[in-house]
């Protein structure tokens, strides 16, 4: 198993390579309610509903990253069941980053520690440019961009993804999402995907 992660507060995702061929995803999104696992043995997406914050005002920041962290390590620990972990990224922190850039770092380190602390994986940190140029080809590509590079690239991937039908919970009534490549978080997804490549590259020894 090969994992890449691309992680923010907003809309963290993980993606899985395994050495059956399979691709599995898992992501925590504000923009989706449901709780929805789909896909099949060769394809597979878990995205979870993000409204920690909502659901429970009154928590700190802490508790809030510990819960990602938590749901993260959780699923990265059934993964192993089927597969040890042979290689794993994250994508760095941005130079460019604006706003709450301290609490993305907390976030971000108490994923890093919670998952060695319980799985024993480190994972090898990769610039953005650098994950951008090995999935692209141009080192300051953007979300759209790096969706044009899966689609044509890893079309089996996009197709998957973009086929979906997106949905969320209104009302106790299901509806249906719109999102369209270059959106949360499907784009997340994508970056995470791209991550795990690019693990996989470094392991082939060929960066």
């Amino acid at each position: 198993m090969i994992l890449g992660i691309d992680y923010s507060i907003s809309s963290p995702a993980l993606c899985g390579l395994f050495e059956d061929g399979s691709v599995r995803f898992s992501c925590l999104t504000e923009k989706i309610d449901s709780n929805v696992l789909w896909g099949d043995e060769t394809f597979s997406v878990e995205y979870v509903s993000n409204k920690f914050k909502k659901l429970h005002p009154d928590r700190t920041d802490t508790e809030r990253f510990d819960y990602a962290a938590a749901f993260f390590t959780d699923t990265i620990k059934g993964w192993l069941i089927d597969e040890q972990c042979a290689a794993a990224v994250i994508e760095d922190y941005s130079y460019g980053s604006k706003g709450r850039v301290f609490h993305i770092a907390e976030a971000t380190g108490a994923l890093k520690n919670k998952v060695w602390r319980k799985t024993g994986i480190l994972f090898t940190v990769a610039a953005p440019s650098e994950l951008k140029k090995f999935f692209h080809g141009k080192g300051n590509a953007d979300k759209r961009q790096m969706w044009d590079a899966c689609y044509t690239r890893h079309r089996k991937v996009a197709d998957a993804l973009i086929g979906h039908t997106w949905v969320k919970t209104v009302r106790k009534k299901q509806m249906k999402v719109d999102i369209l490549p270059g959106d949360s978080p499907m784009a997340d997804m994508v970056d995470a995907y791209a991550a795990a490549q690019y693990a996989g590259y470094l392991l082939r020894g060929e960066g």
